[in-house]
C-alpha cells in the first residue's frame, strides 16, 4: 500500500478547474497544432516535466523554472494529446491481440487506461508529472496538490492517477461537470439523470462506475509486481489465457460497439447509457437510500426512458463489452475492455473541451490535429481532404465481414486466421484495419453528437 504522506491533498484538489483550460484551448483555436506548443516551449517544458533524472524534479522548483503560461499550455494540450494516444496504445493492443501476443495486449491496454485517465484530469486542470502533481484553479494559479511538501518529490505517475481519479469521482464539483461533458445521441448524461432521477446527484454514480472500470489503476498502482508481469517479465512460454475463437469475438464486439453508423442494442453508446441507467436501478438503496416506494417510481420512470428512447427485440443479447468490463482486475480481455470505456469517457470530455473552447469540428476546426495524427498513421495521405469522416469505417466494415467468416468457418489456428485475412481479394491487410482503432478517436471527436 502506498505510504500516506504520498496522497494527494484533498482540499487543494478540490481547487482544480476547467475554466483556465478552456480559455487557453480557446487561445489554439487558429493555429497550428505545431503552434500549440513550439518545440522550443516543448523542449523547456520537457527539461522539467517530462525528464527523468533531472535535478529539477519538486514542485517548489516548477514556478521558477516556467511561467504559468507555459504549464496552462501543457495542461490544455494534454488533455487532447493523452486522448490520442490513449487510442494508439489500445490499437496496438488490438493488435497484439489479433497476432497471439496476450502479455504484450495486457501492457498496452493498462497503459491505454493510464492515457484515458491522464486526459480526462487534463481536461480538469490536474497535471501528473511523474512526481510533480498540480492543479491549476479558476484564476490560473497552479497549486501543489501533493501531500508531501513542496520541497519532496510526489507520488509516482501511476500512483497519482489513481488516487487523482479516485478523488475526481467523489468530488460533485468535477462529477456534476463530467455528467455535462458526455453526450449520448445527442442528449447530455446530466439532462437524462436528471429526467429519470431528478433532484438528485450524480457523484456516487461516478464514484461507483470509475470504481468497477478503473479496478486496473487501482490494482495496479499499488502492486508493481503484478504490473510488472506483462511489462518486464520473460512470458514467451508463459502466455495469458486468452481463447482464440473469444479474441476474435472480442475484436468483432469492438469493432460493432464502434460503428459510427449504428444506433443499435450493440452500439457502445447505447450500451454505456443503460449501464450508467442500470446502476441507478440497482443501487437505489445501497447508495441513495430512497424508500421504497420512491425506488419503484424511479426505477419505472428509468425502463420506461430506455424502452421509448432505444426499443429492444426481447431475443436480443447483450453487448459483451459492458460484461467483460466486470471481469476481475488483470484479465487481459476484461482490460481491453475497460480501456474502450474509459477512452471513450475520455474523448466525450475531451470533444466537450473543444466545443466549450469554441471550435466547430464540422466547419474543420479540427482538420490540422486530425492530419497532424492520421497522416502518421496513415489513415489518409497528406493531399487528400477528408470531410466526411465516416467513411474511415468502409476498410473496417469490410474487415469486419471477413473477420466474421473467421469465426463462422472455425478456423484452428494463429497462422490460419492471418493466413485467411491476407489472401482476401482486398486492397491492404484486412487485420491490419481491424487495430486501427485511432479512427474511432476520430469520430468521437470530429462528429456532431
Amino acid at each position: 500500500m502506498p505510504d500516506a504522506q504520498n496522497l494527494l491533498n484533498s482540499s487543494r484538489f478540490r481547487q482544480a478547474s476547467q475554466s483556465r483550460i478552456i480559455e487557453t484551448l480557446a487561445c489554439f483555436r487558429n493555429m497550428s497544432v505545431r503552434e500549440w506548443l513550439p518545440d522550443e516551449e516543448y523542449t523547456r517544458t520537457g527539461r522539467f516535466l517530462d525528464s527523468h533524472g533531472n535535478s529539477l524534479r519538486k514542485f517548489s522548483d516548477l514556478l521558477n523554472f516556467l511561467r504559468k503560461e507555459e504549464i496552462l499550455k501543457v495542461l490544455a494540450s494534454s488533455g487532447p494529446c493523452h486522448c490520442l494516444d490513449g487510442w494508439t496504445y489500445f490499437s496496438r493492443s488490438l493488435s497484439s491481440l489479433l497476432i497471439g501476443d496476450s502479455h504484450l495486449a495486457r501492457h498496452l491496454a493498462y497503459y491505454a487506461q493510464l492515457r484515458a485517465a491522464l486526459s480526462l484530469l487534463s481536461c480538469n486542470g490536474i497535471g501528473i508529472f511523474n512526481g510533480i502533481n498540480f492543479a491549476a484553479n479558476e484564476n490560473g494559479e497552479i497549486i501543489h496538490i501533493g501531500e508531501r511538501r513542496e520541497d519532496r518529490q510526489g507520488p509516482g505517475t501511476h500512483q497519482a492517477v489513481w488516487e487523482a481519479l479516485r478523488l475526481w469521482s467523489e468530488l460533485p464539483n468535477f462529477t456534476d461537470q463530467f455528467l455535462e461533458d458526455i453526450n449520448f445521441h445527442g442528449k447530455t448524461l446530466k439532462s437524462i439523470l436528471d429526467e429519470v432521477f431528478p433532484g438528485s446527484s450524480g457523484a456516487p454514480l461516478v464514484s461507483k462506475v470509475i470504481g468497477e472500470w478503473g479496478i486496473d489503476l487501482e490494482k495496479f498502482s499499488q502492486d508493481h509486481d503484478a504490473r510488472n508481469i506483462s511489462s518486464y517479465a520473460p512470458h514467451a512460454f508463459n502466455t495469458v489465457r486468452s481463447n482464440l475463437l473469444d479474441r476474435w469475438k472480442l475484436v468483432h464486439s469492438i469493432w460493432t460497439g464502434l460503428d459510427p453508423y449504428s444506433v443499435g442494442s450493440d452500439n457502445l453508446d447505447q450500451c454505456l447509457l443503460r449501464c450508467f441507467l442500470g446502476y441507478i436501478s440497482e443501487n437505489l438503496n445501497d447508495i441513495y437510500e430512497y424508500e421504497e416506494n420512491n425506488m419503484e417510481a424511479t426505477r419505472t420512470r428509468i425502463r420506461d426512458y430506455y424502452s421509448t428512447k432505444f426499443p429492444r427485440m426481447d431475443d436480443e443479447e447483450d453487448f459483451p463489452i459492458i460484461e467483460l468490463a466486470r471481469n476481475e482486475a488483470g484479465d487481459v480481455h476484461a482490460m481491453i475492455c475497460r480501456a474502450l470505456v474509459l477512452l471513450r469517457l475520455a474523448t466525450g470530455v475531451v470533444h466537450s473541451s473543444f466545443l466549450e473552447a469554441g471550435f466547430d469540428p464540422v466547419k474543420g476546426d479540427l482538420q490540422g490535429l486530425f492530419d497532424t495524427f492520421a497522416i502518421d498513421r496513415g489513415l489518409w495521405t497528406g493531399n487528400q481532404e477528408h470531410e466526411d469522416l465516416v467513411d474511415l469505417w468502409d476498410d473496417v466494415s469490410a474487415a469486419l465481414d471477413w473477420l466474421q467468416d473467421c469465426i463462422e468457418k472455425g478456423l484452428d489456428s494463429q497462422y490460419n486466421f492471418i493466413k485467411f485475412m491476407s489472401d482476401q481479394n482486398y486492397s491492404g491487410d484486412l487485420y491490419l484495419y481491424l487495430s486501427q482503432a485511432e479512427r474511432a478517436c476520430i469520430w468521437g471527436l470530429g462528429l456532431k453528437e
